[in-house]
């Protein structure tokens, strides 16, 4: 859900606080609960909707304030309800995203990156770019730092443009500011560089073997990254269907092969 959008279902403004973002959740719960329209079959399908969207919402604005939408802030808005009213209904989203989810979150941010690298991998290898590299483990580690930080200035204007990159795409998911927009080319590229710089250990292997599990640690516990946090970027991941998922993972295998054949088509054994 657009987060402009998530903001003016909440009643809420851009700047508005974790707790006023809570408080705001509970009050339209409380509200609209179908519960409340048991005697009336139209009204509490209406209701029904307009509790989705009021859950979908919150759920996108607490991503996008950099606060996770902890389990307890559900349970608080329930308990506010009379006893006779049971918990509200997950929303239909949550639903769909679980059907059709065939990679945790973190996995899945993970495997885009990984794409777009290798798809850049796999455009230099056309453009016979390998032939640069010595046919050394310091050339492989040259060449991957040489991707890597090419993808910056890539990656910062494809985001700065549509809000999202090829792998991305094919996960479906977006990037936006703080203004639910995609975000300009100077925070893209800061973006991008922190992307470069703390997640991938500015390209070496060595150092990225190490920053790579921590920034996947940070996602599997449902905090932001450090680079979304200090832009206030939201990554909104839609619903990723079978057919896009096993897409991405075929691209990423074929990418894979095509790239490591093409890097000894050029070093050939003397």
């Amino acid at each position: 859900m657009d987060i402009k959008k998530s903001f003016e279902i909440l009643n809420l403004n851009p700047d508005a606080s974790p707790d006023d973002v809570r408080q705001a959740y509970r009050d339209l719960v409380n509200v609209w609960h179908p519960d409340r329209f048991l005697n009336n079959p139209r009204l509490q399908e209406k209701a029904a909707h307009q509790l989705q969207e009021i859950n979908l919402a919150y759920e996108t604005v607490m991503a996008f304030t950099g606060t996770a939408s902890k389990p307890s802030a559900q349970h608080s808005a329930q308990t506010e309800k009379p006893r006779s009213q049971p918990r509200a209904p997950s929303p239909k989203f949550r639903f769909s995203f679980k059907l059709t989810l065939s990679l945790p979150v973190w996995v899945a941010r993970m495997t885009a990156r990984l794409l777009d690298n290798i798809l850049l991998a796999l455009a230099l290898g056309y453009m016979d770019i390998f032939r640069l590299f010595p046919a050394s483990a310091a050339g492989v580690g040259l060449c991957v730092f040489a991707v890597m930080l090419l993808w910056v200035f890539i990656e910062a204007n494809l985001l700065s443009m549509t809000g999202t990159t090829p792998g991305k795409w094919m996960l479906n998911m977006r990037v936006v500011n703080r203004h639910g927009n995609p975000p300009v080319l100077l925070e893209a590229f800061r973006r991008s560089m922190t992307v470069w710089w703390y997640g991938l250990g500015a390209g070496c292997i060595p150092i990225t073997m190490v920053t790579l599990p921590i920034v996947c640690l940070r996602l599997i516990r449902n905090r932001p990254a450090r680079w979304d946090v200090a832009g206030r970027f939201v990554v909104i991941l839609g619903p990723r269907t079978w057919v896009r998922t096993t897409g991405a993972a075929l691209t990423l295998l074929l990418g894979i092969f095509l790239v490591v054949t093409m890097w000894i088509t050029r070093h050939p054994n003397p």
